[in-house]
């Protein structure tokens, strides 16, 4: 099964009087978002076949709030029996941001499913699956430079990809995007990151930023003027590329400063059952790991589709009122797209 969901809504006119009202009071509150998950998944996410890794998995995603765009900008794509082979899955998220982000992510996992499906290797060869997967993601940066369907002096998108052979995983990560394995051992809960995400809170990406003439700072608050939330990658004295992400592909003007879209990638092989969540800085820059595994402790063992669809809802639910504390509060001044993807592994 290959699928590829692209999400190109409109935030709903209700919500947009609530912002205009909310401008007038400077006052800004939230209460609802535009759940998508029924609308752009109608098919079901259990697995055509049942190897020895991969049990259930489910896919959530949730359209955020930001005055300059209309579209949730995530894409996540998944394939199962992948290369026809019923031991190999696909999963990942592009996450586009800028005016023609929801374009850029959507070519991206387009792209990225079809160029990987005719080159992987069987078997084990993960050091050359890895050559092919970070060759994949070049080619598709040069490719995208002469396609006029979107312009990327301003948007882009990050990308996270989990190719599951067998026991064995490679991640590759391009941006802030993320994928945390959750197991537990004597009862206690333990994660493992599989990914690193390349953002402002490293050294070395901020060094990379500032050394490339780069600016780092905060937004103000259109109503107190203050300055908060996360910091933002800009050109020196201007308003612009404002990326909170410092890997992407696509915008050509971060390029500039130092916003590269040079890939990570880690290996990781399942010894024990788990769950792997691979998510947008939409989950993870509200959630915490022990806000996940509080979520997780709610359900002992998996045994049905039922089961990893509940627990995914309770994890979405959980972040969307966490979200909508901090924009209340007047501590963020957008809300991020959430979309993750959660597998149930043994």
């Amino acid at each position: 099964m290959s699928i590829l969901l692209r999400k190109t809504n409109k935030q709903t006119s209700s919500l947009k009087s609530l912002r205009s009202t909310q401008q007038k009071q400077k006052l800004p509150q939230v209460s609802k978002y535009r759940y998508t998950s029924k609308k752009f998944h109608p098919l079901k996410t259990e697995p055509d076949y049942i190897n020895d890794c991969v049990k259930f998995f489910t896919i959530r995603t949730l359209q955020g709030i930001d005055n300059n765009i209309d579209n949730n900008q995530d894409c996540i794509f998944y394939s199962t029996n992948y290369n026809d082979n019923e031991d190999q899955y696909l999963f990942g998220i592009c996450d586009g941001h800028g005016p023609d982000g929801h374009l850029v992510s959507n070519y991206v996992a387009h792209q990225y499913k079809r160029k990987l499906r005719i080159s992987l290797f069987f078997g084990d060869h993960q050091s050359q699956n890895i050559k092919l997967m970070n060759q994949c993601t070049l080619d598709i940066e040069k490719e995208m430079q002469f396609n006029d369907e979107f312009n990327l002096m301003l948007s882009g998108t990050t990308l996270i990809a989990i190719f599951i052979n067998g026991d064995k995983i490679i991640c590759q990560n391009i941006g802030n995007s993320k994928a945390v394995f959750f197991s537990k051992s004597l009862q206690q809960w333990q994660h493992k990151e599989l990914s690193q995400d390349h953002k402002l809170s490293h050294n070395q990406e901020c060094f990379r930023i500032l050394k490339s003439g780069g600016q780092i700072r905060q937004l103000r608050n259109e109503f107190t003027n203050k300055k908060q939330g996360p910091y933002y990658v800009f050109l020196q004295d201007q308003n612009i590329p404002q990326l909170y992400t410092t890997r992407s592909l696509g915008d050509s003007i971060g390029k500039k400063i130092g916003i590269t879209a040079e890939s990570g990638f880690q290996t990781f092989q399942i010894k024990q059952e788990g769950f792997l969540i691979i998510g947008t800085c939409g989950l993870w820059d509200v959630m915490s790991y022990q806000d996940i595994m509080a979520q997780l402790d709610q359900v002992r063992l998996i045994t049905q589709q039922k089961q990893i669809e509940e627990l995914a809802n309770s994890i979405l639910n959980y972040c969307k009122r966490k979200w909508e504390t901090y924009y209340n509060n007047n501590e963020v001044v957008k809300i991020e797209d959430i979309s993750f993807i959660l597998i149930y592994l043994s």
